[in-house]
């Protein structure tokens, strides 16, 4: 996945990692709405910062060559009747090539979740993935019932950056990978 970081982030990310000042308390460039902290967890999470979108982008084209290569026809943003847009719809026949043959059709949705935000923090203690397994009832809350009425399956897709995946998503690459 096209995730390298450079000698600088590296060394801002271990330094997280092991729980140490990475900079200086100060208000987040990106959102402004709150202060980002010593330890750099906000500037790994914000939402308005340009490393997520980036690195959520990689993901999907990495899950979507992955689909490719199991020779799944692979469509990015449908949009399902409720106007959402899942990241990723793939079955298992293209559309038309086989008069009468049952397609699967699976559709999915990727986030990556931080497992120390308030929200996560209590679910991430309880088990390794469990910020990212929890994160996957809030995916299946927005995709999972217009999905079902389209008689497509939905698999969330969740990670967390220090590397936990959420049970179905596990499940999903799994599929994938065979």
């Amino acid at each position: 996945i096209d995730s390298w970081l450079t000698k600088a982030e590296f060394n801002v990310a271990f330094g997280a990692r092991l729980g140490m000042q990475v900079m200086e308390e100060a208000q987040c460039p990106f959102c402004k709405k709150v202060v980002c902290d010593p330890q750099g967890y906000h500037a790994m999470v914000c939402m308005s910062g340009g490393n997520r979108q980036r690195g959520h982008t990689a993901v999907v084209k990495f899950l979507v060559a992955l689909a490719g290569e199991a020779h799944l026809c692979v469509r990015e943003q449908p949009v399902l009747p409720n106007g959402t847009r899942p990241d990723i719809a793939m079955s298992d026949i293209q559309p038309g090539l086989v008069r009468g043959a049952a397609t699967r059709l699976l559709m999915t949705d990727f986030a990556t979740v931080f497992p120390l935000a308030d929200a996560h923090v209590g679910h991430a203690a309880e088990v390794a993935g469990g910020a990212a397994t929890h994160y996957e009832r809030t995916k299946n809350d927005k995709y999972f019932a217009a999905c079902a009425a389209v008689n497509t399956r939905f698999v969330p897709v969740i990670v967390e950056p220090f590397g936990s995946w959420g049970q179905a998503a596990l499940g999903h690459i799994t599929y994938l990978a065979r």
